[in-house]
Formats: C-alpha cells, sequence, structure tokens
C-alpha cells in the first residue's frame, strides 16, 4: 500500500471562500472524538500547525503554535485552534499554509478577513452537524 493510500480521508465539513488573490479552502477531519483542520490558499504547504484545547476547570481556551521558518500563518491557525476548541470542547489541530507570490498589502488584509469568517463559518457548521447528531459539542 502507498502512503498517499494510508492517509486518504474524507473531510467531514469543507467550506470555500474566494478572494481577489486565492481560493481558500478549509476542511475538518473527525478524528475520534477532536478535530484536524487543514486551511489551505494559493500554493498548497504547511506554513503553521496550532493545538487548541479548554482547559476543563477554568473553561478558558488556549492554545500553542509552530510556524514554518518564513512564514506568518501562526495568527491565522493559532485563531482557529482556540475558536474551534473553545466552542467543541474538544482539542483540536489546526494545520495552515496560504502562499501567494508577489501579494500586496490589500490582498492580505483580504485572506486574513475572509480566513476568520471562514473559520466562523467552519465552527458554525460542525456545532450544527453535531447537535444534529446528538453529540456532546453545544454552544455555550
Amino acid at each position: 500500500m502507498k502512503f498517499s493510500e494510508k492517509c486518504t480521508t474524507t473531510a467531514a465539513t469543507t467550506i470555500t471562500e474566494t478572494t481577489e488573490a486565492a481560493d481558500l479552502k478549509l476542511n475538518v477531519y473527525n478524528v475520534g472524538n477532536d478535530f484536524v483542520i487543514i486551511l489551505t490558499g494559493g500554493e498548497k504547504h504547511v506554513g503553521a500547525v496550532a493545538l487548541g484545547q479548554v482547559d476543563k476547570d477554568s473553561k478558558r481556551s488556549f492554545g500553542s503554535v509552530l510556524t514554518s521558518a518564513g512564514h506568518k500563518e501562526d495568527e491565522i491557525a493559532l485563531f482557529g485552534a482556540k475558536l474551534f476548541s473553545k466552542y467543541t470542547k474538544r482539542n483540536v489541530v489546526f494545520i495552515c499554509g496560504i502562499h501567494v507570490d508577489e501579494i500586496t498589502h490589500e490582498q492580505i488584509s483580504e485572506i486574513d478577513e475572509k480566513a476568520r469568517s471562514l473559520i466562523c463559518d467552519a465552527v458554525k457548521e460542525v456545532i450544527k452537524k453535531n447537535i444534529e447528531n446528538d453529540t456532546n459539542i453545544r454552544l455555550i
């Protein structure tokens, strides 16, 4: 069996958004009770990886992030990981890779805004699906 065959799985939720510079795609995968989320745009790669968790005692969401050298996706990855974990009460790994050659400051701002909106929409979709399936995810 090839490596790619072992790693192929279908996303439980996929949401897309178009910007002037790149098409953004967010995939949510169920991994047991937890989530792995991948947000890509332009040239696909791994720019940053964040882990989000909720402290059971304080109910606060927290996270940590690793960033590839020279990449700037860390803020989006951390935002996504913390938001998903806050509202789902699950462990979340959020992988982000967005690259566009010769991007302008305006395009960066648009991608940042649309990526955050996409993440919020995905959280709502995951919560809706899980409430419909009667799992333990509830809005706080």
